[in-house]
């Protein structure tokens, strides 16, 4: 039982990785998209950067946060 929710949790941290820095990104395009100073020719390059460093970021977290997830909820259940 135990090892079942520990590799379910794992899975889910490895999701977790690949999912939350999608939905993200997918947001801080658009953001950058209508955002006025992204669209100059002068900060666009701060602007990509920006992207690439929190998407890079956010994979740990999502990580930890749906494994963190997964353990908290398999266990409520028993």
């Amino acid at each position: 039982m135990m090892m079942k929710l520990l590799g379910r949790s794992l899975l889910w941290g490895l999701a977790g990785a690949v999912l939350l820095p999608l939905g993200v990104g997918a947001a801080m395009l658009v953001f950058t998209i209508f955002e006025p100073i992204c669209t100059q020719p002068s900060d666009s390059g701060g602007c990509a950067m920006g992207i690439a460093t929190i998407l890079g970021l956010l994979i740990p977290v999502g990580a930890v946060l749906f494994l963190l997830t997964t353990l908290i909820r398999g266990a409520l259940r028993g």
